[in-house]
């Protein structure tokens, strides 16, 4: 089911996404569609809500954040055109970009540091470990460890 990094995929179903992620009393979002991408961070966000609108079929699989119903005020947000990928920490949001990866406070949204990268980064390609070091695979077989060293 996964194609070649290089090529791209015209299918709606990688179009419209939310990505939803928790990280103590806040909730993350990851919206993506074509016009843009955004991560929002919002006080808890109804889950019951949530339930009831993901229970209708077209919202399953291409999924907008707009039909979704949510009305709560996000805390912050934080424009994002260019990210490949996202992973939530207990204090921060880390996103990797096409050139940079960049690290968000999880309070505010205000940039924590930015690291560029020698190469793009493998959509999906970001991960934590228990240290709260990101590694990030690029798209040139390269593997960064970024954090202070344990």
């Amino acid at each position: 089911f996964y194609a070649h990094p290089k090529y791209d995929v015209f299918d709606n179903t990688v179009f419209n996404k939310v990505f939803l992620a928790s990280a103590g009393d806040r909730d993350i979002v990851w919206m993506s569609n074509q016009q843009n991408k955004k991560i929002m961070c919002f006080n808890k966000i109804d889950r019951n809500v949530l339930r009831e609108r993901m229970s209708e079929p077209g919202n399953r699989f291409n999924l907008d954040w707009n039909r979704l119903g949510i009305r709560d005020k996000p805390l912050w947000g934080y424009n994002c055109r260019d990210s490949v990928a996202m992973a939530v920490c207990k204090n921060a949001i880390v996103m990797a970009c096409k050139s940079k990866i960049v690290a968000l406070d999880l309070r505010d949204g205000k940039v924590l540091w930015t690291k560029d990268v020698p190469a793009a980064p493998v959509p999906w390609g970001l991960a934590i470990d228990r240290d709260g070091r990101a590694v990030v695979t690029l798209k040139d077989g390269q593997v960064m460890c970024l954090g202070n060293d344990v």
